[in-house]
């Protein structure tokens, strides 16, 4: 049966409340906006989705009943890898990029070629696999696939040269040369003259480190090239400095 008061109020749950077996109470919800009431003497405000009950006062005694609202929360981790391939053929310089997605923050990555980092690079084509991690252990997996750069890659021509045996530009380095192995490279002073020579130039055992073609140590200046490949020739300058 109702409880028989003269006029009822909704109040908030605050706590557990004794009461004879004959009077019940009606639990309700508060809805999206909230609310405030005002009955008598008593004021009542309620956030969005508090619990409370109607229940009814005389004089200054007030009824309330506490009970727990169960709720839960479901957490889900996804993502995606981003990458790109080697910019041109024969090179190595592909990136993936694990991108997660949900789950909890710190995420930790592993990935099939031994690297912990959320981006990799220097990479050769082929397949790379990662798995993400959140902070409460949810795992995601995904690949992504590398594949051979397109078309020939552009040379590249360095200007300086430090040939002092520091192991840092001690020779003359043309960036993809290998890919072009039917070369010819010629090194000029400042006067024209031809000082250095020599033709499948490959950063290797043909490479110019700084001297004449008789093997003497040419002197700090500015230096000139002309390189020939694929019936196609490139020019430039060469900083010399010891």
């Amino acid at each position: 049966m109702k409880l028989r008061w003269s006029w009822c109020i909704l109040v908030v749950l605050m706590g557990a409340l004794q009461l004879p077996a004959q009077y019940t109470l009606s639990p309700q919800l508060i809805g999206s906006t909230g609310s405030w009431i005002t009955a008598g003497n008593y004021s009542l405000s309620a956030s969005s989705g508090e619990v409370v009950i109607t229940t009814c006062s005389q004089a200054n005694y007030v009824l309330t009943q506490g009970f727990q609202q169960s709720w839960e929360s479901v957490v889900a981790l996804g993502g995606s890898v981003a990458f790109a391939n080697p910019s041109c053929e024969g090179e190595n310089n592909g990136r993936a990029r694990a991108v997660p997605q949900g789950g909890i923050p710190p995420y930790t990555y592993t990935w099939s070629n031994g690297a912990n980092t959320q981006e990799i690079t220097a990479l050769a084509p082929g397949t790379y696999y990662v798995t993400i991690t959140d902070a409460i252990g949810l795992t995601y997996s995904d690949s992504a696939v590398v594949n051979e750069g397109v078309g020939p890659c552009e040379l590249i021509f360095y200007s300086g040269i430090t040939p002092n045996s520091d192991g840092k530009n001690d020779f003359w380095a043309i960036e993809f040369i290998e890919q072009y192995p039917e070369n010819t490279v010629a090194v000029f002073n400042r006067w024209g003259g031809k000082v250095w020579e020599t033709r499948n130039y490959n950063n290797s055992d043909r490479r110019w480190e700084g001297n004449d073609d008789t093997g003497n140590a040419l002197p700090p200046a500015t230096y000139f090239y002309i390189v020939e490949v694929n019936g196609k020739t490139y020019k430039g300058w060469i900083e010399l400095t010891r």
